[in-house]
């Protein structure tokens, strides 16, 4: 199908309007889209007048994006006409520029929220000015995004002004992913016109756009009286020690409500910075989010961080050091942050991708993951050169009911036999969390196969939906019982592997006993249980329950012991082989040098013996 039959396709799913049409991309003739993304080409022939009456008409799309093209010889304002008719659509991007000169011609655009500028040269003083028009005549915007577009301050105090008027504005977010902080270079013009509009913002980003150590202090301090703001993101610019100090003063203030700072990939870090901010926030129990990722750490920044998360107000949630170096200079700087989190109930999401783990961090985090008191969900440890150590974080596994997310991704020395770690305690139910090892670049599963299929169906059956009162006939829908039988019987037929077999018939009886399990609950009178004699088998039976537990851990302990005692012994008994092996080499060389002997002692005598004349010689 090529572009015009696709465009077509698109424009009659405009005008029927198609709920599952709910985003729309218009773009150029070169331009290829993806199988999910539902586009308009601007093709010889395109009659944008019928698209931009469909577009008003339509009462299903939320967004629309115009990109960047060598398509864009045509008018297009009767687009814009349609968007400006249309009462649903929120959200519309702009790339290169495209169409912010058009938006001056309309009166108002009060349905937009979100309108984000694309890969643009602001620079320009007249684009820079058109779109500061354009944001006037969108009152009601709640979200602004400036994403790879080289600015100066100039363009920065343009847009400024435009905001300014913004009373619903939350999110502003000026940031380049490609982190070319020399492509632009913001000053203290452009630093005191983004520090004077950022009083009612709640998320503002400021990525890699070029501030320098003296306009981030600028800013910073605007910041200080603004009580709304949560997230704030000043990564990938050129920040010194006084920089740093403002923004350690910021996170000081009793009045601030930050609870989650970007910092990551900044330029000239030093591990006295990472001193410096966590220092600053012993003491700030708002903050739950903290990314100092692909900065370099040392052993000095490691020791305050480890202060930071024992500090009792820490209420960090989630924590990213991925890429900080960790690991390069010895072990210490990796056991330290992951010994500082025993005993930590807060912290959710720990990110440590690469950084050199080794041995010692992974019994560390093993340690990590048998602390009861540890909440921790996801661990990223992709690409941090593990191998089969990994294992023992499949036996920290057994009876952790917290962790989610392991990722192991883009550690290649990992093979078959840590793999198979894993696949045990998920095949014998000891692990009911546990769903992801990681993903690699394609999104796909990085493990194997077999562990794949045991992680998909590695969840804890709960058939409790099953048992909800029918409205019809108050009756309980136990009728439901053959149904997840059938289902799995389905899911079992799916399969030959002999370890996803045993998991899914363990998942069939565990369905099976948590029905037959609910259904004195649900046809016994609920009177029956306040009875003192039925209270007092009930708190028996949990008291039992409790004590099964209890010894069952004393022997999961005890046999984790005589494991290493084995281990121990085999170990020994291995020397001692090698041992004998050695002496036995020794003992055949001896035998050989006296055979050898015995040799040469015989041709000796056989010499000196004199000959025997026979009487016939």
């Amino acid at each position: 199908m090529d572009i015009v039959e696709k465009s077509n396709t698109t424009l009659l799913s405009i005008e029927q309007n198609d709920p599952k049409l709910t985003h729309l991309a218009v773009v150029g003739r070169d331009y290829t889209a993806d199988n999910t993304e539902r586009c308009f080409w601007l093709h010889d022939g395109a009659d944008l007048s019928r698209l931009g009456n469909a577009i008003a008409n339509n009462t299903h799309l939320k967004s629309i994006t115009l990109r960047e093209s060598s398509g864009w010889t045509r008018d297009i304002s009767s687009i814009f006409e349609g968007i400006q008719r249309n009462v649903t659509i929120k959200h519309l991007h702009l790339q290169s520029g495209i169409g912010i000169g058009v938006l001056n011609e309309f009166v108002s655009l009060t349905q937009l929220e979100n309108l984000g500028i694309l890969e643009c040269d602001l620079r320009d003083g007249v684009l820079s000015k058109s779109l500061a028009q354009t944001i006037t005549k969108c009152p009601n915007l709640k979200h602004i995004l400036i994403f790879e577009c080289k600015i100066d301050d100039a363009s920065l105090r343009d847009i400024a002004l435009g905001i300014r008027g913004l009373s619903c504005l939350e999110k502003l977010h000026m940031w380049n992913y490609s982190s070319n902080i020399n492509s632009n270079s913001i000053g203290i013009e452009g630093a005191v016109a983004i520090g004077s509009l950022s009083q009612n913002i709640s998320n503002l980003k400021l990525s890699s756009i070029g501030f320098d150590n003296e306009s981030i202090q600028i800013v910073v301090n605007g910041l200080i009286g603004n009580d709304k703001l949560k997230q704030l993101d000043l990564s990938g610019n050129r920040i010194g020690r006084s920089g740093y100090e403002s923004i350690a003063t910021l996170l000081q203030n009793p009045n601030s409500n930050i609870n989650k700072i970007g910092l990551w990939g900044m330029a000239n870090f030093a591990d006295e910075y990472a001193s410096l901010l966590a220092q600053s926030l012993i003491g700030n129990s708002k903050l739950e989010h903290l990314d100092l990722s692909h900065n370099k750490i040392e052993r000095s920044g490691c020791e305050s961080i480890a202060a930071l998360l024992q500090s009792p107000s820490c209420n960090l949630i989630s924590l990213d050091l991925g890429r900080c170096g960790l690991g390069n200079n010895g072990w210490a700087t990796v056991t330290t942050i992951v010994h500082s989190l025993i005993g930590n109930t807060k912290l959710a999401e720990l990110g440590l991708s690469g950084n050199r783990i080794g041995r010692p961090g992974c019994e560390s985090i093993a340690a990590l993951l048998q602390d009861p008191n540890s909440n921790i969900n996801k661990i990223d440890l992709s690409n941090s050169k593990i191998d089969d150590d990994c294992a023992v974080f499949a036996q920290a596994l057994i009876g952790n009911n917290k962790l989610k997310c392991l990722d192991l991704s883009g550690n290649r020395s990992i093979t078959e036999s840590g793999w198979n770690a894993f696949s045990a305690i998920l095949a014998n139910n000891s692990n009911r969390t546990l769903c992801s090892l990681g993903k690699d670049h394609r999104d796909k599963d990085f493990v194997p196969d077999s562990l794949a299929s045991l992680l998909k169906l590695n969840r804890a059956v709960d058939m409790e939906p099953l048992f909800e009162v029918d409205s019809e006939d108050d009756e309980r829908n136990m009728k439901a019982l053959p149904c997840v039988i059938d289902w799995f019987g389905r899911i079992r037929g799916s399969t030959q592997d002999e370890e996803v077999m045993k998991c899914i018939k363990a998942r069939k009886l565990s369905a099976i006993f948590q029905f037959a399990r609910a259904m004195p609950l649900k046809f016994v009178p609920a009177s029956h249980f306040t009875h003192p004699s039925v209270v007092s088998l009930i708190q028996l039976k949990e008291d039992r329950d409790n004590a099964l537990e209890r010894k069952y851990r004393e022997l999961q302990q005890r046999n984790s012991e005589l494991e290493k005692q084995v281990v121990a012994k085999d170990t020994e008994i291995a020397s001692m082989r090698e041992a004998k092996e050695k002496s036995d080499d020794v003992l055949k060389a001896k035998e050989d040098e006296i055979k050898d002997l015995y040799g040469r002692l015989d041709s000796i005598v056989n010499v000196a013996r004199p000959k025997r004349k026979f009487p016939w010689d």
